[in-house]
């Protein structure tokens, strides 16, 4: 599977908006770790390999894509869209258009 198509008028790869998610933790929170981390959000843990090969869901972390199980796969493309996608933006007016 490959990425989107090179827009002709530009020349350049196709940059659809990526929705972006976060994560906020409390500074007291118990299972926080010192270096700022929580264990369950590390990049390269192997539930997010399992996700990916498994469940075949996109997962939002670099290093499952690194893995040989997922780096083959289909799920890769998506990997390789995000690399030239643009994040959506946080204002109001962008909501509207994520619901539609």
């Amino acid at each position: 599977m490959t990425t989107l198509p090179t827009v002709s008028a530009t020349g350049q790869a196709a940059a659809p908006l990526l929705g972006v998610e976060g994560v906020l933790m409390s500074a007291r929170a118990a299972s926080r770790r010192r270096d700022g981390r929580d264990p369950g959000f590390s990049p390269a843990t192997p539930r997010r390999v399992a996700r990916a090969v498994a469940a075949r869901q996109v997962v939002a972390n670099r290093g499952a894509y690194d893995d040989p199980a997922v780096a083959g796969d289909t799920l890769a493309a998506f990997q390789r869209q995000a690399e030239v996608s643009v994040p959506m933006p946080s204002a109001l007016t962008m909501r509207l258009v994520d619901a539609a």
